[in-house]
C-alpha cells in the first residue's frame, strides 16, 4: 500500500469512527464494560493519536528513515497483523 492510499484510508477510518461515536446515545457513549474504556475515552485517545501519523506520512521517505530509523525485520501485511492481534486477544 502506498502512502497516499494509507493516508486516505486512515482518514476515512477516523471519520467513520468519529461518526459512529457521535451517533451513540449518551448512555452508550458513557458505558464501560468489564472496566474497559468508554466510547468517549476511545475517541479522546484515538483522535489525537491519529493526527500526527497523518502529518508524518506527508514527510519525504528519507526524513522518515532519518527520524524513525530502519526496521530490523520484514514488514507484515494486514492479514498477518490481524491474525497476531486476534491471537493476542484470545490469550488475554
Amino acid at each position: 500500500m502506498d502512502k497516499i492510499t494509507l493516508k486516505n484510508r486512515l482518514s476515512q477510518n477516523q471519520n467513520s469512527f468519529v461518526e459512529l461515536i457521535f451517533r451513540l446515545k449518551n448512555d452508550e457513549f458513557l458505558i464501560s464494560k468489564n472496566d474497559k474504556w468508554t466510547a468517549g475515552q476511545h475517541l479522546e485517545h484515538i483522535y489525537p493519536a491519529v493526527k500526527p501519523i497523518r502529518q508524518i506520512l506527508s514527510l519525504p521517505k528519507f526524513l522518515l528513515k532519518l527520524i524513525l530509523g530502519q526496521a530490523n525485520r520484514e514488514s507484515k501485511n494486514y492479514t498477518e497483523l490481524v491474525k497476531i492481534y486476534l491471537l493476542k486477544l484470545e490469550n488475554g
